[in-house]
């Protein structure tokens, strides 16, 4: 019997910033609700969110200098944008007995906590993470997240946003060549979530996917990113959201002023807007391609 990954979908983004604090006006310009800042215990890092349905988007940045984390101080060296993806796992230990059966080294489970600065005093978020070492990977973050206390996570009020956002459907890596990356995020995934067109992969699992596109097809994909600096080794540059009703979306990108596009089932928001990413609204249903299992 085949070994379960335990993988169910896309916990969060990560996406690296100079400053929290404008980072989450920022956001909260795009029509997202920020929860309170969190600091991570015992690291350098702090962040924001923007909740979903199932998943998130976590603006992450440097806090303490005292206690630098390695892979947020040397990806901001660079500049802010898309810096890993946390996939979700319904058992961490079981994620890690399979990223280990095939040959991978892996820290963890691990524990990490959060403290949110709630206005009604700090609440602590607790997770267990699964952390593998993959060459191919370079320094893009990957990494398995179980959620100790799911029930701290979301609370009704941060998921109302202005700009009817859901749930997080997709997001696209690029990594040109891809081969190397793709062989990556398939023994993290396993085979069964693959899906192969041509030099572009999709990896599927809990209703969302994971696509690995060279430049080619990342500017078919998504133009709006122009020409995007490409390597083997991946980059988060684009994020699909559903939302409610993209007319609501549309009118309160349009009072803000905020650039987009607006496409026949999608709003493609201005890249500068976002961190450099290709944030796209979908209304619902809409699909593309590769988020359509054979």
């Amino acid at each position: 019997m085949a070994m379960d990954s335990h993988i169910r979908g896309i916990d969060h983004v990560l996406i690296g910033v100079h400053d929290l604090e404008a980072a989450a006006q920022r956001w909260r310009d795009l029509g997202f609700v920020v929860t309170p800042r969190g600091r991570h215990i015992g690291w350098s890092t702090a962040n924001v969110c923007a909740m979903l349905e199932a998943s998130y988007v976590e603006l992450i940045g440097m806090v303490d200098a005292s206690a630098v984390r390695h892979d947020i101080a040397a990806f901001l060296a660079r500049g802010e944008g898309g810096m890993g993806l946390a996939l979700a796992t319904d058992d961490a230990a079981g994620t890690a007995a399979f990223w280990r059966a095939r040959g991978i080294t892996v820290h963890g489970p691990q524990p990490l906590a959060r403290r949110l600065e709630d206005a009604e005093g700090p609440v602590e978020l607790r997770f267990a993470n699964v952390v593998p070492e993959i060459a191919e990977l370079g320094g893009f973050v990957v990494f398995a997240c179980f959620h100790l206390t799911p029930e701290l996570v979301r609370r009704s009020e941060w998921l109302r946003h202005p700009n009817g956002a859901t749930r997080l459907r997709s997001c696209t890596l690029l990594a040109d060549p891809p081969e190397p990356a793709t062989r990556a995020l398939t023994a993290l995934f396993g085979e069964a979530a693959a899906v192969n067109t041509d030099h572009v992969t999709a990896f599927h699992a809990g209703g969302q996917t994971v696509v690995v596109a060279p430049l080619e097809d990342v500017r078919l994909f998504h133009p709006q990113l122009g020409e995007p600096e490409a390597s083997a080794a991946p980059r988060l540059v684009a994020v699909e959201m559903e939302v409610e009703d993209p007319t609501r979306t549309r009118r309160w990108l349009e009072a803000r002023e905020i650039p987009f596009e607006a496409l026949p089932d999608r709003l493609a928001v201005d890249p500068a807007r976002a961190f450099g990413l290709a944030l796209e609204f979908l209304a619902p249903g809409a699909t593309r391609s590769w988020q359509r299992r054979p």
